[in-house]
């Protein structure tokens, strides 16, 4: 098991400093969401259905806590904020419909603070949530890795590459279409 210590990145130390490497993955088969915090075993069995998932934990992961591949599907992992979308667009919304609600009644100036507020709440939320490290296939989520290593931002092409467009169909949808 291997345990973060402080960044260089930030000069500020939090708690999730000295937390264990998690990861987070949804089970194929049941859907029902794990949480593994000690990857010292080569192997993790759903206790709902009782697939068996090997676990690939590379001796810089043990070592180091750098995530290079997914544990799980050994698939490439990028960077991206921990900051959940719904969260974002549901300040975002209860901004434009109180602000909505103030340009209706000819309130121009706290329409627009109301505006200002939840961008500032949505930029606040935004910076405060840390980072976390996703497989682009099984979308696993790790945290508290290493975060003095570089890691890639989320490249649209490889996700789409390791992401099918219809995950419940068995043929191609652009099989038949004419090539110019």
């Amino acid at each position: 098991m291997w345990i973060v210590k402080a960044s260089k990145r930030s000069s500020q130390t939090t708690e999730q400093d000295s937390l264990p490497l998690t990861v987070t993955f949804a089970c194929e088969r049941c859907t029902t969401k794990h949480m593994l915090k000690v990857l010292s075993t080569s192997s993790f069995l759903c206790p709902v259905c009782g697939k068996e998932f090997e676990l690939h934990i590379p001796e810089k992961l043990r070592t180091e806590g750098i995530v290079e591949s997914c544990v799980l599907c050994q698939c490439p992992v990028y960077e991206r904020s921990d900051f959940d979308q719904k969260l974002g667009v549901s300040v975002a919304v209860a901004g434009i419909i109180a602000s909505l609600i103030f340009f209706g009644f000819d309130q121009i100036v706290p329409a627009f603070g109301v505006l200002g507020v939840a961008t500032i709440i949505d930029w606040f939320l935004y910076r405060k949530l840390g980072k976390v490290v996703c497989c682009y296939r099984c979308e696993a989520q790790y945290r508290n890795y290493n975060r003095n290593w570089t890691y890639p931002e989320c490249d649209l092409g490889l996700k789409e590459r390791y992401d099918p467009l219809t995950k419940g169909m068995t043929e191609d949808p652009t099989a038949g279409w004419r090539q110019y």
